[in-house]
């Protein structure tokens, strides 16, 4: 046998393992899109698209308005807000997610303030009616 061989041999062999490890990753999950799509489905409330043959009003999907997240680390405060007529930086939620009340700080009598609970930043206010008002806060879908 040709040491060439043997080397090449051996090479592939350990190609192999390898390809083996990768396909074995437990990092690895080929769900993962799956399981993304309806863990967001299930925040926004939407109903996931129907096949051929369904009625039309099944096929309808909820839009997301504005789901907001914090400027300072990208965390999602919000799935579903109202944007300002007037002012367009602005929007107000009654659900939110990853925020904390500052109770102990007072704002022209009916407004406390609201800090991302992860990172700190202030992001907005919520009045004693517990609408939140944001305006710190970046916008996407």
């Amino acid at each position: 046998m040709n040491v060439n061989s043997t080397a090449e041999q051996a090479e592939s062999e350990e190609i192999e393992e390898l390809e083996e490890d990768f396909v074995k990753d437990e990092l690895y999950d080929s769900d993962i899109d799956a399981k993304n799509e309806l863990w967001v489905s299930q925040k926004l409330g939407v109903k996931k698209k129907k096949g051929r043959g369904e009625s039309k009003s099944s096929k309808k999907l909820k839009k997301a308005n504005n789901v907001l997240s914090c400027p300072g680390c990208f965390t999602i405060i919000c799935f579903d807000s109202q944007q300002h007529e007037k002012y367009k930086e602005q929007y107000r939620a009654i659900l939110v997610e990853n925020c904390r009340v500052d109770s102990e700080t007072i704002f022209e009598e009916d407004y406390n303030p609201v800090h991302c609970s992860s990172c700190q930043n202030h992001v907005g206010y919520v009045d004693r009616d517990q609408v939140y008002h944001f305006f710190n806060v970046l916008s996407g879908y």
